[in-house]
């Protein structure tokens, strides 16, 4: 079934019937939902909303999705204890003054790009990695702190809408929410298209490999992205971003992965409401990523999640303002208990 609608649409879009190559997809759709029905087959989902791409992943991957034990980071000792995600192309080690200022225990899972290779990446990767966090909270014994930045927020937060009776509360830094008219292009291109788009081409053509810490720290130090970090919060990323080869030192997490997470951002606005735990988004005040039009439709979808803009700081707040972004953290769980 899939085999045929797939040649099918292929063989009417060459032809330049758009509109009756969409009408087979649709009606691939609704078979999908209908068999999953009669199957019985559990999706990602919450409260019954099917999705697409799991129906995809159940009817016709030929071998069984991996459910690698997640891999953890442990930071610091006390409570509460913080599950946080990391953002693309920052491991965990990166936000160590974060986690000094949180004052309690922090368990950071180390997502795909740094437990995988680039060769096991998926168009679904965001979702298999929320996919294995929700695993690994319907394991534990009672309901835990979830946070993340960036990538790692939007992780967090579709974990938290498959197992909401395991989230105690939810915190997202700056969130990829990325505004519908720039993910729609990305996501239907082309791959040949992708890797010419500029963050993506820039990403693949970075260096990856230099003669010692104290060089990659030079390099970085003059780009733009890290200009709002002092030299403390860039030399945690330094030492946490390149381990020692035998050439010097090189990126753990790699620039493939890096450019491949960026050409798979999920659309995540339909699912924003069946958000049902409580939630704190904290903004950079100068993001590019969270834009005000994107702040403004997070509170109409989220009316009930806490919405804290941080002024005179961008997309990577965490590392600008690790004391402020911890504060604000500690002072909204203290309310809630």
């Amino acid at each position: 079934m899939f085999c045929t609608s797939l040649w099918l649409s292929r063989w009417l879009s060459r032809r330049r019937k758009v509109a009756a190559s969409i009408s087979v997809w649709v009606c691939w759709s609704i078979v999908c939902r209908i068999s999953l029905v009669a199957a019985k087959k559990p999706v990602y989902s919450h409260r019954g909303h099917y999705s697409i791409r799991r129906v995809q992943l159940l009817l016709w991957y030929d071998r069984p999705i991996r459910r690698d034990l997640l891999k953890f980071e442990h930071f610091g000792q006390g409570s509460p204890t913080l599950v946080f995600s990391h953002a693309n192309g920052f491991p965990p080690a990166t936000y160590r003054r974060l986690f000094q200022a949180w004052g309690g225990a922090v368990d950071a899972p180390l997502l795909k790009p740094l437990t995988t290779t680039v060769d096991e990446a998926a168009s679904d990767t965001w979702w298999r990695m929320a996919e294995e966090l929700a695993d690994w909270l319907e394991s534990q014994p009672e309901s835990r702190l979830l946070a993340g930045h960036s990538m790692g927020a939007v992780v967090s937060c579709l974990a938290a809408m498959r197992c909401p009776e395991k989230v105690a509360g939810l915190m997202m830094l700056d969130p990829v929410f990325l505004p519908t008219r720039w993910l729609a292009p990305m996501r239907l291109m082309p791959k040949r298209f992708k890797v010419k788009q500029p963050l993506v081409a820039k990403t693949l053509r970075r260096p990856h490999q230099f003669d010692d810490h104290r060089g990659a720290f030079r390099f970085h130090r003059s780009k733009r992205v890290f200009s709002g970090l002092d030299d403390q919060a860039l030399t945690d990323y330094i030492h946490a971003a390149f381990e020692p080869n035998e050439q010097g030192v090189a990126l753990r997490y790699s620039r493939e992965w890096e450019a491949h997470i960026y050409q798979t951002a999920p659309w995540i606005w339909p699912r924003l409401r069946r958000l049902k735990v409580p939630t704190l988004v904290i903004r950079g005040g100068n993001s590019d990523t969270v834009t005000p039009a994107s702040w403004a439709r997070i509170g109409r979808l989220c009316p009930e999640a806490e919405r804290i803009e941080l002024p005179e700081c961008g997309h990577l707040l965490p590392m600008e303002k690790p004391r402020e972004v911890a504060a604000l953290m500690r002072g909204w769980v203290a309310h809630r208990s």
